[in-house]
């Protein structure tokens, strides 16, 4: 990704302009092999766009901003009806969205600085045509996306360097955080349809969804000239969630979902403290999360599957903590949590067996106080 842009600052306030431009291989999949089944997919290409940026400059020169904006990125569409792949689907085009984001430039020099920002983008939703038994009909394609993204910038002409602010990093510390993420998940399985062997249709798919996250930290950790460690413990409630709902023709349809309600872990944390007191860090540790799973098919509502999984995982992220005064600070932290894998066979009469495999992105923004 490339961006480059303009700001003026007004006492402690900013605001500018910035465009940008990124490449991607973003993509998903689902897929199944009976013959009146539905296939798509989708692949992100590049991207421009152009925002707004407003934010306030801390005392030790960290800039804290919002972005707003559009974005224009091309998309490569699919969507078939299987047995019917000579009247498929396919677009390959640019899609308009709009892109909202929080993040923080953070000063490593006179002009250089680094960035993390986290941005969200709601694509207009657009139609992609196909043939089925019917004729002709389309499939409403609505993409949505968030992005954590890590940045070296320069600075054409030389800020200058503010005082020094070193608080101690060490000792005791709590705070809160909250933020917005995704869950990710790969089913694989097999089902069984009336009339047809038990198992004998292979199923894959990709299927994700967004949502808000909450919660609160505490740590110890001790500082070591500018190299830092320590010990975090957390607990998230969560309101992620995707679901599956089969409205197409056809017999065997199966409406599925997956909810992430919450998590708690404890990381070990490892960082750096530049010049002017921000803590750039990184974390891994294990962590522990509850997934409510569904999955329906047919008329007997009993044999439907209805349950709570706790899923052990490993989550590894990093991150930056921006002094804000002796004892507090803001906190910009980004980690992926890849969970172990969960299966469950149906208890219909042509039973389903189905594995679930979630991982998980979180950026979060908290404040914090040291003791």
């Amino acid at each position: 990704m490339l961006f480059v842009g303009y700001g003026r600052q007004f006492g402690r306030w900013y605001l500018g302009a910035e465009a940008e431009g990124e490449t991607s291989q973003a993509d998903w999949s689902f897929a199944k092999s009976k013959a009146d089944a539905r296939s798509s997919s989708l692949d992100k290409d590049d991207s421009y766009g152009l925002s707004l940026r407003g934010g306030y400059v801390v005392d030790n020169g960290s800039l804290l901003y919002l972005r707003a904006g559009r974005v224009e990125t091309r998309f490569d569409s699919f969507y078939t009806v299987n047995d019917q792949l000579v009247a498929a689907g396919s677009r390959d085009d640019r899609q308009s969205g709009s892109r909202f984001g929080v993040g923080a430039d953070l000063p490593a020099g006179e002009r250089l600085f680094l960035r993390m920002e986290y941005v969200y983008t709601d694509y207009d939703a657009y139609p992609v045509a196909y043939g089925d038994d019917e004729g002709t009909t389309s499939e409403r394609f609505a993409p949505e996306e968030g992005q954590f993204r890590l940045g070296l910038g320069w600075r054409l002409t030389a800020n200058p360097s503010p005082l020094p602010r070193l608080p101690a990093v060490r000792g005791f510390y709590v705070g809160a955080h909250a933020g917005h993420g995704g869950v990710d998940s790969r089913l694989e399985g097999r089902h069984s349809e009336s009339g047809e062997p038990a198992f004998s249709q292979p199923y894959a798919g990709d299927f994700a969804g967004l949502g808000g996250v909450y919660g609160v930290f505490a740590g110890y950790g001790r500082d070591f000239g500018r190299w830092y460690a320590g010990l975090e413990a957390e607990i998230d409630t969560a309101d992620i969630d995707w679901m599956h709902r089969r409205d197409t023709n056809g017999s065997g349809g199966r409406d599925f979902s997956v909810q992430k309600k919450s998590d708690y872990g404890i990381a070990l944390r490892l960082g750096y403290s530049l010049p002017n007191g921000t803590l750039l860090y990184g974390r891994a540790g294990p962590v522990r999360g509850r997934f409510n799973t569904t999955w329906a098919k047919g008329n007997n509502a009993d044999a439907n599957i209805d349950r709570s999984y706790k899923v052990d995982g490993m989550r590894y992220g990093l991150g930056a903590e921006i002094p804000l005064g002796a004892m507090a600070f803001a906190r910009l932290d980004y980690t992926r949590t890849y969970y172990d894998s969960y299966r469950f066979t149906t208890a219909h009469g042509s039973p389903d067996d189905m594995q679930f495999e979630n991982r998980e992105s979180l950026f979060r923004m908290g404040l914090g106080l040291r003791f």
